[in-house]
């Protein structure tokens, strides 16, 4: 292997949160010592090119205003790479940069929808989603995803009466799905936007996780579906989460539609974003998707080890405890909820009792409970002390 994702990498004293910021997310519970699982970015190196090329501009010793071409190249890079590999033949013109995925949901939601207006989401559901909707004023609607046999699937009679109400304008959705890990299937792609198009209902996809996706399992644009889905929708990509960039903070949302793209465009101008990308995210974004295909092709087969010896782990020595292995992303949601305990004793068990740290399931709505996100996108190394861990403190709450 070209890549060493078991080298063990200290981030101690270099501001990172997931190691340095997780006692101030969880001061009510004793964490010192824990191993961080939880905040979804890696514990690996990025690639060398893209290490290469930060040093590069950085030895350059002037950093003044960066002009739009930097960011011009990282579109073209980023859609080149969605050619590719996803097959979407995006048009440069389409897509707008921003600071972010999340600051790209805020844009969205007040480009095309007032306050007051319904956001359908599938529950469980990536929290910043959610804290988008409310802190702008918005209603959140949650679909409740369905759970059948561990696999979850969309209620699409929910979806259907929900989008047929007059005040939804828009559905938020991850895709693949953050936590559950879902690669949604080109027909319940399809079905999505067919219920948004025929009800005036714009679509937001969070694509960010579209390149960590596991075997047989393919990822689709839903903006490729249809030409009806492409002029309908508002889908970000961002090389955060393959790459570990997401300090960086380099997106881009890709939106077809000429009227939603200057509504989106007049809300980056509002919040005062209206600048070209800074320096090291165009640089770092541009790089990664131009050269880093060798590193994502090891990558994955790396994360689907660290997966399997998870459920493999659980289903083997941790009574009370299950998993579904994920179709796409480097998260786990693990199921506790046999052990009967409340969302605070669970975070109590896991946390402080196993010291091993894990976004709690209820942080992602009310069908998260009882669950428990983790991140496995570190050395395997890591991932079996964390393992060991929890299987010592759950045996000895004597589940």
């Amino acid at each position: 292997m070209k890549y060493n994702f078991d080298s063990i990498i200290d981030r101690n004293d270099f501001n990172s949160t997931k190691w340095e910021g997780f006692e101030g997310e969880f001061p009510e519970l004793d964490t010192k010592g824990a191993i961080p699982m939880w905040i979804a970015d890696m514990d690996f190196l990025s690639p060398p090119e893209v290490i290469d090329a930060m040093v590069r501009r950085a030895r350059h010793g002037i950093y003044g205003y960066n002009s739009a071409k930097g960011s011009d190249q990282f579109v073209r890079a980023l859609l080149a790479w969605v050619e590719k590999r996803y097959c979407w033949n995006a048009k440069e013109e389409w897509a707008v940069v921003s600071p972010g995925v999340v600051p790209a949901m805020s844009f969205a939601i007040r480009a095309v929808t007032r306050p007051g207006d319904q956001i359908l989401t599938f529950s469980p559901v990536y929290y910043p989603i959610t804290n988008a909707i409310i802190n702008n004023g918005r209603i959140n609607r949650n679909i409740p995803l369905l759970e059948k046999h561990g696999k979850y699937e969309i209620d699409f009679d929910s979806l259907e009466r929900a989008a047929e109400e007059p005040r939804t304008k828009m559905i938020m959705m991850c895709s693949p799905h953050n936590p559950i890990g879902r690669v949604w299937t080109k027909e319940e792609l399809k079905q999505i936007a067919q219920i948004c198009g025929k009800n005036d209902v714009i679509l937001f996809s969070d694509e960010i996780h579209a390149d960590i996706v596991f075997g047989d399992n393919k990822h689709t644009p839903i903006a490729s579906i249809s030409a009806e889905a492409e002029q309908n929708s508002i889908t970000t990509y961002a090389p955060g989460k393959t790459f570990n960039l997401a300090c960086t903070n380099a997106a881009a949302a890709v939106i077809p539609n000429d009227d939603i793209r200057k509504r989106f465009w007049d809300q980056v101008v509002c919040a005062g974003f209206a600048n070209p990308l800074a320096a090291f995210g165009a640089v770092a974004g541009e790089t990664a998707y131009r050269y880093g295909e060798p590193y994502v092709e090891e990558l994955i087969p790396y994360l689907q080890g660290n997966i399997d010896y998870v459920y493999d782990y659980i289903h083997d020595r941790i009574p009370g405890v299950s998993m579904e292995k994920p179709e796409g992303t480097y998260l786990t949601w693990i199921d506790f909820r046999a052990l009967g305990l409340s969302d605070q004793d669970l975070d109590r068990l896991v946390m402080e009792k196993a010291k091993v740290i894990l976004n709690p399931g209820w942080w992602f709505g009310e069908d998260g409970a009882g669950f428990m996100r983790m991140n496995v996108a570190c050395p395997r190394m890591i991932v079996e002390e964390g393992m060991s861990r929890l299987e010592r403190a759950v045996k000895a709450a004597g589940a």
